[in-house]
C-alpha cells in the first residue's frame, strides 16, 4: 500500500477561527456604550472649603465706604468721581532729612513751585492704605495731605495698623503723583480728623 503525504487541514481551521474570533472583538465598540456590563466611573472630587466666603472681600463696608479691593475691582467706574474708602494706614513717607539738616528744604506744594536753592528736597506727604486682613501688595496711594494731617502723623494721632474711612477723589494722576495703573486717592478728609470749622463766620 502506498501512502501520499498530504498537508493536514486541522491547523488552517484553526487558524480561521480564531482570525474570525479576534475580527468580532475588534468591531464592538469599546467603553460603556459596547459593554452595558461595566461599572460607572467614579470620580473622587475634593470637598468644597468652608470659609471660601469669608475669604472674599466685598465691595463695600457695612457702613457704605468702599474697601480698596472693591474700588480697585471697579476703578474704571470710579475714576474722576469722588469716594469714600476705608482701609488700614501700610505705609506713611517719611521724609529722609532731619530737621536740622541745612541742605533740607521745604517740599514743594504746588508742582509750578521752583526751588530758589540747590539741595535735597522732601516729596509731599503721602501715605498707602490696604484692606484690613487683605493682601499687601493691594495698596491704595493716598495723596494731597493738609499741614494739619501731617502733624497728625508726626505725633502718632494717625499711625500705620489705624484704620480710617476718608473721602477724596479717585483720579490716575495728582498732586505731583502718578498711579494710572492703579489709581490714587486726593484726600479731602479723614473721619474724625476734620478741620475745625471757625466759630466766627466771616464778617460776623
Amino acid at each position: 500500500m502506498r501512502y501520499t503525504n498530504r498537508p493536514s487541514v486541522l491547523p488552517l481551521v484553526l487558524v480561521a477561527v480564531l482570525f474570525g474570533l479576534t475580527a468580532c472583538d475588534e468591531s464592538k465598540p469599546a467603553g460603556p456604550e459596547g459593554d452595558s456590563k461595566l461599572p460607572p466611573a467614579n470620580i473622587d472630587l475634593p470637598a468644597i472649603p468652608s470659609d471660601l466666603g469669608d475669604n472674599a472681600i466685598p465691595e463695600r463696608h457695612v457702613d457704605g465706604s468702599l474697601t480698596i479691593d472693591g474700588l480697585k475691582r471697579n476703578r474704571l467706574s470710579w475714576l474722576d468721581k469722588e469716594v469714600t474708602v476705608k482701609g488700614q494706614i501700610a505705609w506713611v513717607y517719611k521724609c529722609p532729612y532731619e530737621k536740622d539738616d541745612k541742605k533740607k528744604k521745604p517740599r514743594k506744594r504746588k508742582p509750578e513751585e521752583e526751588a530758589e536753592e540747590e539741595g535735597p528736597r522732601c516729596q509731599r506727604a503721602h501715605f498707602y492704605i490696604i484692606d484690613k486682613n487683605g493682601e499687601a501688595d493691594l495698596r491704595l496711594l493716598v495723596v494731597g495731605l493738609t499741614d494739619e494731617l501731617e502733624e497728625s502723623f508726626e505725633k502718632g494721632d494717625l499711625k500705620v495698623g489705624d484704620e480710617h474711612t476718608m473721602t477724596g477723589t479717585f483720579l490716575e494722576i495728582g498732586n505731583g503723583f502718578v498711579a494710572s495703573d492703579e489709581g490714587l486717592v486726593v484726600l479731602g478728609t479723614i473721619k474724625g480728623f476734620e478741620p475745625e470749622e471757625e466759630e466766627n463766620g466771616k464778617g460776623g
